[in-house]
């Protein structure tokens, strides 16, 4: 089971990059000072202007997925495909459906908080909660941490599923007219296949790039 938790803390790396700009928030200064508003303010507005754009980004992102995913349904041999194939893409619709539905909320959510006299307090009751071991000290909230990521997990899983199924479709085309590796279908499989893991590589790549020395300390 440890290769499982691995592969899944692998899709939420960026994690490590969620947990301190929520932790500064939730500790900001609430006083306000004599030439501006207070450091708890001046933090909740810079967070909430980065989720809501965040937010704003993975519906897009899941309504296009959500398009192409349908365009797919409507192609001629639609009805010929694999059943596993079929399960993963009408997955892969309902994680973007979703992920389109909690970001609205959520935006919508933060907006409302924000319009309030005493929005930035209510944010940071929100998202953290008061830390036993420090007096004084607040802490990020664990369930937090999941909810405000959970449009682009759905996101990433979408795709991910997506393209499982779109690999199991070519190959079984390929299976069903083998003839030899000559085959045309049997190329087209094996070319995608390639294209598939070159991508693959990029995006490990990527990730450890952008994520890989998130979690350490900063001299």
């Amino acid at each position: 089971m440890a290769w499982i938790s691995h592969a899944l803390s692998f899709v939420f790396f960026p994690w490590a990059a969620v947990y301190d700009p929520i932790n500064v928030l939730v500790n900001a200064d609430p006083r306000p000072h004599e030439n501006g508003p207070s450091e708890l303010a001046v933090q909740t507005k810079v967070w909430v202007e980065n989720k809501i754009g965040e937010l704003t980004l993975v519906g897009i992102l899941c309504a296009l997925l959500a398009a192409t995913i349908s365009a797919g349904f409507a192609w001629d041999n639609a009805g010929d495909f694999a059943w596993p194939a079929l399960a993963l893409w009408y997955a892969a619709l309902l994680f973007s459906l979703a992920s389109i539905c909690i970001a609205t909320q959520q935006s919508v959510s933060l907006r409302r908080l924000m319009v309030h006299r005493q929005g930035p307090q209510r944010v940071r009751h929100l998202l953290g909660i008061a830390d036993e071991s420090r007096i004084g000290h607040f802490r990020p909230r664990e369930s937090q941490l999941w909810a405000w990521e959970v449009p682009i997990i759905l996101l990433n899983y979408g795709i991910i599923v997506f393209c499982i199924g779109l690999g199991i479709i070519m190959w079984q085309n390929a299976a069903l007219s083998w003839d030899g590796l000559g085959n045309r279908e049997t190329k087209v499989a094996i070319a995608a296949s390639v294209c598939a893991l070159l991508a693959a590589g990029c995006y490990a790549f990527c990730l450890f790039s952008m994520y890989g020395g998130t979690g350490k300390d900063v001299a």
